[in-house]
């Protein structure tokens, strides 16, 4: 399976220290955010996953170890880098360092700036095993508002295609998991905005202990009942 067209070919590239762009090799700077790549470090180490993309073996890229002073201190932070298909394999710890890393250093947010992607609904679902326990992925809309569809094992990490896990990079830089966060409560608004609001006017005194608040509820029930008979 080849890597698809326009993306950095994985097997001589590296990841950019600053922002975790996907670098070819041949380049002295990064192409996103123009960090020197002089200290990129190469891959360093064959893995022990095999990629649920493509079923290569894949290789162990080391980041920059600045990152594992984010949420986790002390800890390496590396990912899993398959040659075959360009996909990525993220450990749950390195990934929440990743984005922690990624919302530390978002710009601030600006909505038509964030970016997103459109999601292919045209594709058919597969599910892959996790490459560390065996079992099998969900699927799942990175930030329920990336558009990039990721596949995750809640116990052990997530698996990016290639090219996914810059999108997701890209999105949390831009400030999409701030435009995330403001959906999700505008949505929660919405929603306590729709339930039936119980007052005194409803012709009942208002509760003043738990036993009274059944009581209570009981007897406002029975009013709007008869109301609706009437």
């Amino acid at each position: 399976m080849r890597v698809p067209l326009g993306l950095p070919d994985p097997r001589t590239s590296v990841p950019c220290p600053q922002c975790l762009t996907l670098v070819a090799g041949h380049h002295g700077f990064c192409p996103s955010c123009g960090h020197a790549q002089g200290e990129t470090a190469p891959p360093s180490a064959k893995g022990e996953f095999s990629c649920p993309g493509c079923g290569d073996e894949m290789s162990i890229w080391a980041l920059d170890p600045g990152l594992g002073q984010v949420g986790y201190r002390g800890s390496e932070a590396q990912i899993h880098g398959c040659h075959g298909c360009g996909g990525a394999w993220v450990d749950r710890r390195t990934l929440d360092q990743m984005i922690a890393w990624a919302k530390a250093h978002a710009s601030h947010l600006q909505p038509d700036a964030v970016k997103r992607q459109n999601m292919a609904m045209t594709e058919v679902v597969h599910y892959r095993p996790c490459p560390s326990c065996r079992q099998r992925m969900n699927r799942r809309n990175f930030a329920r508002y990336s558009g990039i569809v990721v596949d995750e094992c809640r116990s052990c990490g997530t698996f990016f295609d290639a090219g996914e896990l810059e999108g997701v990079v890209a999105f949390v830089r831009t400030g999409g998991l701030a435009l995330a966060e403001r959906h999700e409560a505008e949505a929660k608004r919405s929603q306590r905005s729709n339930l039936p609001v119980m007052t005194a006017s409803a012709g009942v005194d208002l509760p003043r202990t738990e036993f009274e608040v059944v009581i209570w509820f009981l007897r406002w029930v029975g009013q709007w009942v008869r109301r609706i008979a009437r």
